[in-house]
């Protein structure tokens, strides 16, 4: 599906992974379907990490055009280039390896609605 019809689906988005905890968000000033930089109210919606629990992303930056979600420091980094830099998944928002380790078929998803 074209990125640019994200926003005609809605404005809230929900992670699920199989490694890190399930978010639930909202627009503040920062909008994932929109591809703009700033608040985001975010939701627990399960704890899958026995780690930080309680932390949620509070904003969202693009760097290079990918999807960046911030808890003081990186939470979520939705990065797909292989030159540079990884994906984050971190349920500290710290940008350290804290996700679930040892997962067969490590994965997750967005659903916008």
């Amino acid at each position: 599906m074209d990125f640019s019809l994200w926003r005609s689906i809605g404005k809230e988005f929900l992670i699920k992974s199989n490694i890190d905890n399930w978010i639930a968000c909202k627009e503040g000033s920062g909008s994932i379907v929109q591809h703009k930089k700033g608040s985001l109210s975010c939701k627990l919606v399960k704890q899958v990490s026995n780690q930080c629990t309680g932390t949620v992303p509070k904003s969202m930056s693009l760097p290079s055009r990918r999807p960046l979600l911030t808890a003081g420091s990186t939470y979520y980094y939705f990065d797909g280039d292989t030159r540079i830099n990884s994906p984050t998944h971190d349920p500290c928002g710290k940008n350290r390896p804290n996700q679930l380790r040892n997962v067969q078929n490590p994965h997750g998803n967005i659903f916008v609605r």
